[in-house]
């Protein structure tokens, strides 16, 4: 940090304090607030006991990955830091289910940037992306939801549909129970009238809640209505 900077750290917030110098008039303190869950990495900085800390700011404020670089780190507080920002308690695997032609064929793309985010958080995404009508739904059939912190859904309603209807189905071989697991929804389909009450529009907000972890703000239980027919044939809506 610049020469007067100050850091101060809390269980639940990081404050950094440094002194700004404006051309024209006098110069201001800057204040920067980072939670655990904003936190991403702790990585090395260009010169030597510097460190890079690179978060990624949650709604509802501008949403927006940074990096400040810091000089001048002990390895005592950097080991503090590292071990704070593990107290966020995000998701450390999931499955990520993309829809390739969501959105007029938007979908991979909407992946390709959210998944250097993940992979900056230390994320382990286990990626699939949907083929055919009703792939998502048997990829989430027959996954081990044991070994997974969470389910990951890029694209639009039909693809959340499929993935909803597979977790439902998934009662890991136990009748009556059905596998309860947090959904995570990165929009890229055409319209997403479903996803606008959920999750955000925007690939950096909906990103931040699913890194977030427990400070996430946007976790919320959902109600499903299910509809079966008189063939059996079983369709569910969100409530």
């Amino acid at each position: 940090a610049k020469q007067g900077a100050k850091m101060l750290l809390s269980a639940s917030k990081l404050v950094m304090l440094s002194e700004a110098f404006p051309t024209f008039g006098m110069g201001y303190v800057r204040r920067r607030e980072i939670t655990p869950g904003e936190l991403l990495k702790v990585g090395d900085g260009a010169e030597r006991n510097s460190i890079v800390l690179s978060a990624l700011t949650h709604p509802p404020e501008a949403c927006k990955l940074r990096n400040y670089e810091l000089s001048d780190i002990p390895a005592p507080l950097r080991a503090r830091l590292a071990h704070w920002a593990a107290a966020a308690q995000r998701p450390k695997r999931v499955l990520v289910l993309v829809n390739p032609t969501s959105g007029h064929k938007r979908g991979a793309q909407v992946w390709a940037e959210a998944s250097g985010l993940f992979a900056l958080a230390g994320v382990s995404a286990t990626t699939v992306h949907t083929q055919r009508r009703g792939h998502a739904f048997e990829t989430v059939l027959r996954a081990d939801l044991a070994n997974l912190d969470g389910v990951v859904v890029v694209g639009g309603d039909g693809t959340v549909n499929e993935v909803v209807s597979g977790l439902l189905a998934n009662r890991r071989g136990v009748p009556g129970q059905t596998a309860s697991i947090p959904l995570g929804i990165i929009p890229a389909g055409t319209d997403g009238t479903f996803v606008k009450f959920v999750s955000h529009n925007s690939l950096l907000k909906a990103t931040a809640v699913i890194l977030g972890g427990k400070w996430g703000h946007d976790r919320l239980p959902m109600d499903l209505l299910s509809v079966r027919g008189i063939g059996g044939e079983e369709r569910l809506a969100a409530c």
